[in-house]
């Protein structure tokens, strides 16, 4: 469609966000890995791939361009993302075509106070990558490095009472189990620096 009319796609992907709310329950996955492999075979799609239209049998040349936002607490995820991203407009050195096609621009999203070590690693990740991509890498293609798409991270949070997010967090709390495990795993690292650091004779 977005080929056919002529517009970037704009593509926000979550995972199993509404499961409890699909009344055509033959759309969802049996299994949660059943989920997890379709939801990586998009993102291959959307990041790896130059825009050509899947829909366009005949060949025909049809393109289409997209902004991606993934809205993920799973590592695994995040991180094939970067790669894919990395090999093809990084390792490759191949930018966008000259008319736009394909990935225009990569984004991460969590919610602000879940998965927050994710989101420090992704930040640190990519500014290490557009460091590299203003090296000697791609110091012989000046023209692609300022046509790479762009990349980054955010935090969203939610806004209302008490009353009005509680539903919405609760919901959040139960799909982000393994977020709420990393979470946990964060604070324990980070009680254990700050015994560290305030009694240093412990150190070994």
């Amino acid at each position: 469609h977005s080929t056919e009319n002529n517009y970037v796609l704009g593509v926000k992907m979550v995972r199993g966000a509404y499961i409890h709310s699909e009344p055509d329950r033959d759309l969802l996955h049996d299994t949660k890995a059943d989920t997890d492999t379709e939801y990586d075979q998009a993102v291959r799609l959307l990041v790896g791939s130059n825009g050509a239209s899947l829909a366009d049998e005949k060949g025909a040349g049809a393109t289409w361009s997209a902004d991606l936002m993934l809205a993920t607490h799973n590592t695994h995820s995040a991180r094939e993302a970067l790669r894919l991203y990395r090999e093809r407009f990084l390792t490759r050195g191949i930018g966008p075509a000259a008319h736009g096609a394909g990935l225009r621009s990569l984004a991460f999203a969590q919610l602000k106070g879940m998965a927050d070590e994710l989101s420090f690693k992704l930040t640190e990740v990519i500014e290490s990558m557009s460091a590299e991509a203003s090296g000697t890498a791609l110091e012989a293609e000046p023209d692609v490095a300022r046509r790479l798409p762009g990349i980054g991270v955010y935090k969203y949070s939610i806004w209302g009472t008490f009353q009005e997010c509680r539903l919405y967090m609760l919901r959040r709390a139960e799909e982000n189990k393994d977020a709420a495990a990393r979470s946990r795993t964060t604070a324990l690292a980070i009680v254990r620096e700050m015994g560290r650091r305030v009694l240093p004779f412990t150190r070994s």
